[in-house]
């Protein structure tokens, strides 16, 4: 079922990268998951090509998502960036002007997940989407 493209899920808590995983692995994309900003900036370089969507959490041990969000951009430009925090109002502005789509809050709701995996997928992922929409 998987379509080719690739998430990119960046979140130092376990238990929210296990959730995103969950939710945005049955529109048919590789999920991957990062622990820290670094580490998702490497997984974005190394699957640039694929890469349709990353979600970086905005406040992590060492650097935080907002920082990463220019290499991000420069390392893929086609993905869709959404920077995801329990305040979004804190981080909206800055995050926006860095190039991020969007700012998420936590927790996340399942409706809104696949409403952006929708977007960042585009036409590719329909069926897939519609189907998770189901469950």
């Amino acid at each position: 079922m998987e379509n080719g493209k690739v998430i990119v899920v960046a979140d130092d808590e376990e238990m929210v990268r296990r959730f995103l995983r969950t939710v945005l692995s049955r529109v048919g994309c590789c999920v991957l998951e990062a622990g820290s900003a670094e580490e998702a900036l490497e997984l974005v370089r190394q699957e640039a090509p694929r890469v349709a969507l990353v979600i970086l959490d905005a406040v992590m041990p060492g650097v935080g998502g907002v920082e990463i969000i220019p290499q991000v951009k420069k390392a893929a430009p086609q993905a869709m960036v959404v920077l995801s925090s329990g305040s979004p109002g804190l981080y909206r502005e800055r995050a926006l002007a860095l190039g991020a789509h969007e700012v998420m809050g936590k927790p996340f709701r399942l409706d809104s997940l696949l409403a952006l995996a929708e977007r960042a997928l585009g036409q590719e992922g329909q069926e897939a989407i519609i189907s998770a929409k189901a469950l």
